[in-house]
């Protein structure tokens, strides 16, 4: 970890003070010489000159060995936001020195990797926030450090990453699909052949589905109950009644001066607000603006081709002609309707960073 916290140090250093672009390279580049590379033995070239086309490109940083190209660097300032330019640049970067993946060092340091004919951009598989004692900046080290430098391992590092990545996505989809209720009939099989198998069979097919035909079944997520909001009331086996597990908040919020709204038309509010503001963001930058977590299950926007007749159908996104969003990239989209008085505060702090004015009403 010390290796990091020395080579990230300067760096976070730099974004405090918010220096220039050309000044950020220079210690960069100066940082590099922390993880054993040496500018004396042309391992780390600076803005070297590749032809392109007529004339010629010029990548921020090269870390070459033995003359051959390792890595290239793209470097934005430290309180910049990535674009999408800036990552196809780096792609273009990356296949003219023939190489799989590049990194990022910005207001973060992000590694790429090009999947080459199975897209045309560049495939983020591991982000890293400057800060100390970082595991995941640990592990950078690790990959990046001179003496155990492999192309090969970085590849296959970032290949592991991405799967990972999208299998955690196919799981977030499996989750969403359970609490929006899609899989009442897969629990109550389950349960149905639980107590089939229980106790020596004492039970009857007949007797357990009548009993589960009385019973409604609702996936609810962690973070939508809170002991606060909550109740938890037992429910008797044969109770033909429902119960509400959660305390509904009625809490509305006024944005900039409006009319207070409910929290979903508020949430609508504020990313209607902010692409309006910023009509050159495509879909996925504003994903990097509103990310998942801050929703938690349904995540905070989401592409209108995406959402499932289901979900429409139980008003799990604002879906309506005048609702429908769309980004620069021409991707529409929609933002879900399904906030807890704790999620929503993860927008709230969002449009007072953005100088907006916010103020509730219970």
């Amino acid at each position: 970890m010390e290796i990091w916290n020395e080579f990230c140090s300067y760096l976070i250093d730099c974004k405090e003070r918010n220096v220039s672009e050309e000044r950020y390279h220079e210690i960069i580049e100066s940082q590099l010489s922390v993880l054993g590379w040496k500018r004396y033995k042309g391992e780390i070239c600076h803005k070297e000159r590749i032809p392109s086309g007529h004339g010629f490109a010029e990548p921020d940083i090269i870390i070459k060995k033995d003359g051959v190209n390792q890595m290239v660097i793209e470097v934005k300032k430290p309180s910049h936001q990535q674009t999408r330019e800036e990552r196809l640049q780096l792609l273009s970067y990356m296949r003219l020195c023939m190489l799989r993946v590049g990194i990022y060092i910005g207001e973060h340091i992000e590694v790429f990797y090009d999947a080459q004919g199975e897209s045309t951009e560049p495939v983020s598989a591991y982000v890293i926030p400057l800060e100390i004692d970082n595991e995941k900046g640990e592990k950078l080290v690790e990959l990046i450090i001179r003496d155990k430098f492999d192309k090969d391992r970085i590849v296959v590092f970032c290949e592991n990453k991405i799967r990972e990545l999208q299998n955690q996505k196919t799981l977030n989809i499996v989750r969403n699909e359970l609490i929006s209720g899609s899989y009442e009939d897969v629990i109550s099989d389950c349960i149905k052949r639980y107590l089939l198998g229980k106790d020596g069979n004492i039970f009857s097919e007949q007797q357990i589905e009548e009993m589960l035909s009385s019973l409604q079944f609702k996936v609810v997520a962690k973070d939508a109950v809170t002991p606060e909001t909550s109740t938890v009331i037992p429910v008797s086996v044969f109770s033909e009644t429902v119960y509400e597990r959660n305390v509904r908040d009625n809490t509305r919020y006024s944005l900039d001066g409006s009319a207070f709204l409910p929290k979903n038309k508020f949430a609508l509010a504020i990313v209607r607000k902010y692409t309006r503001l910023h009509p050159d963001k495509h879909f996925d930058e504003l994903l990097r603006v509103f990310p998942d977590n801050w929703q938690g299950s349904m995540g905070v926007i989401k592409e209108l081709r995406q959402i499932t007749p289901k979900q429409i159908q139980d008003r799990r996104y604002s879906t309506s002609s005048e609702d429908i969003l769309c980004s620069a990239d021409g991707v529409q989209f929609a933002v879900t309707t399904q906030w807890t008085i704790n999620t929503i505060q993860n927008m709230v702090n969002f449009a007072k960073s953005q100088g907006w004015e916010v103020k509730p009403n219970k």
